[in-house]
């Protein structure tokens, strides 16, 4: 058995105590919500945590040659699937007592806004490292990423619509409420968002900090989607005789980074013949893609025959539901293994 206690302050110099006991870490939380104290304990399995830990795979930010370019992969932070259990527990308990949803949404911000602001190169000695909503919740700190990903997988929770809101060298959120007095709502998509500064205390929803006031934001819808990534693609084929159709394999290296499954996954695949007067198809496949558990990574091999010579471009689409598709394009030279 063994115990270990973590020390975080909060707006009232409190000590939040993390007591680990075998598997379980308790974590104790109070702060200010507007002028009421408010406080709630939460349980969090060290093994999810660990999970979170060693999930890096968002960091770059980009998937070179994929439609998950920049604010798009936040969403596998905010819409994580294993992490579900722990972020509902606490947004039950933040909704109590509350009578209206403007004092449940008010209950979450201000708790985000409690945990205290340190950056990535203080606190996990990275200058840029985002966590997951688990582990902000168990550091009991974070920057302006880390807060604004807790508060959107907090809202995602309490069915609150959210937009993601960036700007240079920062990100905020905006959220769709009622009752709101602010004078400045942001206009997407026909709804009105109210903007939500979640690093500091005190900051009121709808309230802009002066140094923003004047910014054009960023405003990014968040899509409960998986980020299917296809990381490599490999093509060979068989010798054969020059009046035969040759035995193929296209070879993809798969990974679901998240959030959720990724299912309905079809492969099309086509052989065309190039020359002077174009491409004209001389083979077409078409393959279902058993669904992908979040965080499932393989290789799979599909066979199909086609005409094959050194003039031959492949293309290798794949399309999922909500996915946005993917195209890849080889150019096979004497009809050699190709590496995308």
């Amino acid at each position: 058995m063994r115990t270990i206690f973590l020390a975080i302050g909060l707006l009232f110099g409190s000590v939040v105590l993390a007591a680990e006991n075998d598997s379980l870490i308790q974590l104790h939380y109070e702060w200010d919500c507007v002028g009421k104290k408010r406080e709630c304990t939460l349980a969090m399995d060290s093994q999810l945590l660990d999970y979170y830990r060693k999930d890096r795979e968002h960091q770059a930010y980009q998937y070179e040659n994929t439609a998950y370019v920049g604010l798009a992969s936040y969403c596998g932070f905010i819409y994580s699937e294993h992490d579900r259990e722990a972020l509902r527990e606490l947004t039950r308990q933040l909704a109590d007592s509350v009578s209206t949803e403007l004092e449940m949404i008010r209950s979450a911000v201000t708790f985000v806004q409690a945990l205290p602001y340190v950056t990535d190169e203080t606190s996990m000695g990275e200058e840029n490292y985002v966590r997951y909503p688990i582990e902000t919740l168990a550091d009991g700190v974070g920057d302006c990423e880390d807060k604004t990903v807790l508060l959107a997988a907090m809202l995602k929770e309490m069915g609150v619509d959210f937009v993601l809101l960036s700007m240079p060298d920062h990100l905020a959120l905006g959220v769709h409420c009622d009752s709101v007095e602010a004078s400045h709502p942001i206009m997407f998509s026909g709804r009105d968002y109210y903007y939500v500064e979640t690093t500091t205390l005190h900051w009121a929803i709808g309230e802009i900090p002066k140094q923003f006031q004047s910014t054009r934001f960023e405003v990014v819808p968040c899509l409960d989607a998986p980020i299917f990534v296809i990381r490599e693609v490999k093509f060979e084929t068989q010798p054969c005789f020059i009046f035969e159709k040759a035995s193929c394999q296209v070879q993809l290296n798969m990974n679901n980074v998240g959030p959720g499954r990724a299912s309905g996954l079809q492969l099309n695949v086509k052989m065309f013949r190039s020359s002077r007067r174009g491409k004209k198809l001389v083979a077409e496949e078409t393959f279902q893609v058993n669904d992908f558990q979040e965080g499932e990574e393989r290789v799979e091999t599909f066979e199909f025959k086609s005409w094959v010579n050194e003039v031959n471009v492949l293309t290798v689409t794949m399309t999922g539901d909500g996915i946005p598709e993917q195209q890849f394009e080889l150019e096979l030279s004497n009809a050699v293994r190709i590496q995308h």
